[in-house]
């Protein structure tokens, strides 16, 4: 039996269509969009070592990149040092990654780390210096830190962070301080209750990363890395619900079309209705 091909006449191909993204805030600039909540990027491994975690972006990754897929180019998770003393991992009823530290029996080396795919560290290995880059995350502090060195988001040189760096977020701060935008809500980072922050930052810090292996870019919760000595016992407890990497060079789009957009989008979600409202999850007070 022979097959046959149906050509319709009056069909069109148009290329100036615009692309149905998985999320409003993606462009063919979107490297990385860490959201457990979307029902594209549910994983199961989220909270375990070794597994993984969906990379809402990998098909505008791949198209930046080059190569890869939904597989390559998904976040590794590492734990370690978590036990019944030490800390809770858990998904929030809202399905964000909530980690509470012990003020008493945490470790310096007692963490959760969602770790970027090596396509995408190389990719900003290869223009550290002079890539445009915004990173955002939207969370929850549930348990102030006492030490201003906790850092949550990190992409720097691995060898000499922190003084080697891209970008990273920390208890205090959003750094590097001189950028092309930045936005901390609220005012006082270190604030039990929801955050929305961001940076756009042109170049880096310090020395640049010199292989895949020195390059560090990932999410981390509780104590562990280059701060572990300083966080042991003092680190913070919060949840991460969202965390966007976008190649501004690549998008074409500036800090504050990206900012507004974002911050659009993080009032819908916190706000009365939206999908992170009214989240619930474990107290801290449950682990001293």
């Amino acid at each position: 039996m022979s097959g046959f091909k149906l050509k319709l006449p009056d069909a069109v191909t148009d290329t100036n269509m615009p692309i149905l993204y998985p999320d409003p805030i993606m462009s063919k600039g979107s490297l990385f969009l860490f959201d457990p909540s979307n029902s594209v990027g549910g994983s199961p491994t989220i909270l375990t070592n070794g597994g993984t975690v969906p990379n809402l972006a990998w098909k505008s990754a791949a198209e930046i990149i080059g190569s890869g897929n939904a597989l390559t180019l998904a976040a590794k998770i590492s734990t370690s040092g978590i036990t019944s003393s030490t800390g809770i991992l858990e998904m929030t009823n809202k399905k964000g990654v909530h980690f509470i530290y012990s003020k008493i029996n945490g470790t310096s080396n007692t963490q959760w780390n969602c770790i970027f795919p090596d396509g995408i560290k190389t990719h900003l290995l290869n223009s550290w210096t002079t890539k445009k880059l915004y990173v955002s995350v939207w969370g929850q502090v549930t348990r102030i830190g006492d030490t201003n060195t906790s850092a949550f988001i990190l992409i720097g040189n691995s060898s000499t962070f922190p003084s080697n760096y891209k970008t990273y977020f920390s208890r205090d701060s959003t750094l590097p301080n001189t950028n092309l935008g930045r936005r901390e809500l609220p005012s006082i980072p270190n604030t039990v209750g929801k955050y929305f922050r961001n940076i756009a930052q042109a170049g880096s810090t310090g020395t640049t990363p010199t292989n895949l292996a020195s390059t560090i870019a990932q999410i981390k919760l509780g104590a562990g890395n280059a701060f572990g000595f300083f966080e042991a016992n003092k680190c913070d407890s919060r949840i991460i619900y969202r965390v966007y990497v976008e190649d501004l060079d690549i998008s074409g789009r500036t800090y504050s079309e990206v900012d507004a957009l974002d911050k659009a989008l993080y009032d819908e979600a916190f706000g009365t209705g939206g999908k992170y409202y009214n989240d619930t999850f474990t107290d801290p007070a449950t682990l001293p």
